[in-house]
């Protein structure tokens, strides 16, 4: 591990850089973490586009930074690593380049957001910071707060968060793409065209077939008819990743009558 001094009495020797043809979100992420580093130590550090001649030791955002060597990370993961002159933050996706923005402040300026409204950051004259090599990448490819104030698009971005009903502009990493968010059992096996001749698609309520209620979750046609349905979705929205399978709503436990 090496120590850097990022900032002292609100001066530094550091410069941000971003690669000149850095997308809106690593443009983003370079800012924020100038943002915030004034905010913690009341210190501007210069942030540009490698474009511009090297004029000391810099922070470097994204990839392609002077013609580096980029690492090899899973689409939504980070880097923060050093070389001894200049601090590297890398992602496997512009999306990945912030998460490591908010993760280097969350750990060395005690960065936190709580909600939209609610944000904490140590305040200090001096920020050193230990670089060694950190590596991170979420868990789960969908990440949901479901809850209406975790749908703001900054209390997304800054918690790793890629919501699908998140207000998650471009500039902010962008939302994961579902095809037919909501309850689909009645989409994907449309009572409309199935219930007159194949009623057994259907629940069984008292020894009666309903086609208002859920579908038969043990009939082989019904579970081919949702395979093709799915397939068909995903073909016909080459931009979600994810869609959706899931029983009807109900207003109370009664109201969702499962098969019999």
């Amino acid at each position: 591990m090496a120590l850097y001094r990022i900032a002292e009495n609100g001066m530094s020797a550091f410069h941000i850089v971003a690669h000149r043809y850095a997308d809106e979100t690593v443009r983003y992420a370079a800012s924020e973490l100038q943002k915030y580093i004034l905010t913690a130590t009341g210190t501007d550090i210069p942030y540009f586009s490698d474009r511009c001649p090297m004029r000391g030791p810099e922070i470097r955002i994204g990839s392609h930074v002077r013609d580096m060597v980029d690492s090899i990370l899973p689409p939504e993961g980070f880097r923060i690593r050093e070389d001894g002159t200049h601090i590297y933050i890398e992602g496997g996706s512009s999306r990945g380049v912030l998460y490591g923005v908010y993760h280097f402040l969350n750990r060395y300026c005690g960065f936190h957001c709580f909600t939209k409204d609610a944000e904490t950051i140590e305040k200090t004259d001096i920020l050193e910071v230990e670089i060694g090599d950190k590596q991170d990448a979420p868990a789960f490819e969908y990440r949901e707060a479901y809850f209406r104030y975790a749908f703001d698009g900054d209390f997304c971005a800054k918690n790793g968060l890629n919501s699908n009903m998140g207000d998650i502009s471009k500039s902010k990493g962008g939302r994961m793409k579902w095809f037919n968010f909501h309850h689909s059992f009645r989409d994907l096996v449309p009572a409309e065209e199935y219930f007159d001749t194949n009623p057994e698609y259907f629940s069984e309520i008292d020894g009666k077939r309903v086609p208002d209620k859920q579908i038969c979750l043990t009939n082989p046609d019904v579970l081919d008819i949702v395979i093709s349905k799915s397939k068909q979705w995903l073909r016909d929205n080459p931009g979600a990743n994810i869609v959706s399978i899931s029983q009807m709503d109900a207003t109370k436990p009664a109201d969702i009558l499962y098969c019999q």
